[in-house]
C-alpha cells in the first residue's frame, strides 16, 4: 500500500484555473453587492461564491459519525 503523502498535491494544481482560490478568512458577506469582506480588511467581488469551510479527517470522527447517523436513521 502506498502512503498518503504519495497521493498529496499542491491546493493549486487542484482548481480551475477560472477560479480564484482566496486562502483566507472571510470577516463579512454582501450578497446584495457581489462582495464580501476578508480578515485583512481587504473587499472582493465575485460573480459566483462558493465557500469550503475545510475538513480534517479522523478515523474516529468517522466512525462517531456513523454512529450517529445509525441512530437517527432508528436502524
Amino acid at each position: 500500500m502506498r502512503a498518503k503523502e504519495e497521493f498529496a498535491r499542491p491546493m493549486e494544481s487542484l482548481i480551475a484555473p477560472h477560479f480564484a482560490h482566496l486562502n483566507s478568512h472571510a470577516k463579512s458577506l454582501n450578497p446584495n453587492s457581489n462582495s464580501l469582506t476578508l480578515e485583512s480588511g481587504e473587499t472582493v467581488k465575485y460573480d459566483y461564491l462558493v465557500v469550503a469551510a475545510g475538513l480534517k479527517s479522523s478515523k474516529h470522527r468517522f466512525y462517531q459519525a456513523s454512529e450517529d447517523l445509525r441512530f437517527i436513521d432508528g436502524s
